[in-house]
């Protein structure tokens, strides 16, 4: 009986505006923040922030670097969940000369489907 009140109140809320219902965000004047809390990256006056500039300006390289210490990462916790984390010598030479191969085709492969490209 509860949960059947629940959905009631729920659907009549959402049927009005967001004007009309004082527990709504909107209602309270947060009209501009928007889900990631944009406002609070923006400053309270609309001047830009230096760290949120320069992390959009510098996001592909980010993002770049990112995978280029990940993605080694990645494989070498494979390798160390297999042999429960001391690496035999053959399979650690094994690593050691086959990771710059994943890197490659995984950054290539990463261009070549437009990961690095748009927002």
């Amino acid at each position: 009986m509860e949960l059947r009140t629940l959905k009631i109140r729920l659907s009549s809320a959402s049927a009005r505006s967001a004007d009309d219902h004082p527990a709504l965000p909107a209602a309270q004047g947060l009209r501009s923040t928007n889900l990631f809390g944009a406002k609070h990256l923006l400053g309270t006056h609309g001047s830009t922030n230096l760290l949120a500039e320069a992390l959009l300006h510098f996001r592909r390289p980010i993002v770049l670097t990112l995978h280029l210490a990940l993605i080694p990462l990645g494989y070498f916790a494979a390798f160390a969940l297999r042999f429960d984390l001391p690496l035999p010598e053959t399979y650690f030479g094994l690593f050691s000369a086959t990771v710059f191969y994943l890197v490659a085709i995984r950054l290539l492969s990463f261009a070549v489907f437009g990961l690095y490209s748009g927002w």
